[in-house]
């Protein structure tokens, strides 16, 4: 599996094991779209490109370990309530569903998943609280 197939495989595994997001899970575009917006369907998820680098250990001298992340942006309603209480227990629990989804899964062609984490900056506003995932997997050069 090449590099460019990452985005779908992750898009796939949180549309099959994660069902608050409802079939809600896409890429790069739509999220660009959703964020300028203040009304569309959520929960909903954005999975984005990270930075590729070089592992430190190479594998031979012929090819090396190549390391992927990627972001998986969570968007939930804010609306509920004034305090946006409803809003932070609903990104943390789609937060603990994506973590669970991902984590020490394989796609095809890369090493397990592993998160790095949920950003410690949140983006809202009344409608819309937003947080950022990140994780990681490698792969090949030779298989980019």
């Amino acid at each position: 599996m090449s590099l460019s197939a990452l985005p779908g495989l992750i898009i796939t595994r949180l549309r099959d094991q994660v069902a608050g997001f409802s079939d809600r899970v896409a890429g790069t575009a739509a999220e660009a779209k959703a964020s300028e917006q203040t009304e569309f369907t959520l929960p909903h998820a954005f999975v984005m490109p990270g930075g590729i680098e070089p592992a430190e250990t190479m594998i031979s001298a012929l090819d090396q370990e190549m390391i992927v992340r990627f972001r998986v942006m969570i968007a939930v309603s804010n609306a509920s309530d004034e305090r946006g209480q409803a809003g932070t227990a609903a990104l943390y629990g789609l937060v603990a569903s994506t973590i669970q989804a991902l984590v020490a899964h394989e796609p095809s062609g890369f090493t397990p998943i592993l998160s790095e984490g949920l950003e410690d900056t949140f983006d809202s506003n009344r409608h819309v609280l937003w947080g950022s995932l990140t994780f990681r997997t490698s792969i090949l050069a030779s298989d980019l």
